[in-house]
């Protein structure tokens, strides 16, 4: 994972996010700390999906929490008042957007156009 975000930063990505559903907090939280400080070195902010403890424990500039993980205002208490706090917003109807304390707001996917051209596999 290192390596993928190495080449992302290389090719230009302005923001970093770490989304990984299938291994341990703990695992997580290695990864992200070891991408974090690439994405420091760069001065890219570095987001952890779904895992806001992992996100805590290696430094991240903040998570990203969807519709099914954790409330995004026990999120914010977690990280603080200081950190990204990104929410998918599906849905949510434009009048209820800024009801919850979260800066970052996703609608559809993100996907890194010349993603070969990088290194990227899926």
């Amino acid at each position: 994972m290192a390596r993928a975000a190495r080449d992302a930063l290389l090719g230009g990505a302005d923001m970093l996010q770490l989304r990984d559903k299938r291994d341990s907090v703990l695992e997580v939280a290695r990864a992200a700390k070891a991408i974090g400080t690439l994405c420091r070195r760069h001065k890219v902010p570095f987001l952890v999906n779904d895992r806001v403890e992992a996100a805590v424990a290696a430094g991240a500039d903040g998570a990203h929490v969807g519709q099914g993980d954790i409330a995004p205002e026990l999120a914010r208490e977690i990280l603080g008042p200081r950190k990204i706090l990104g929410r998918i917003g599906i849905r949510y109807a434009a009048g209820e957007i800024g009801k919850e304390s979260r800066r970052v707001i996703c609608r559809g996917r993100a996907r890194l156009p010349d993603a070969d051209k990088v290194g990227y596999k899926r």
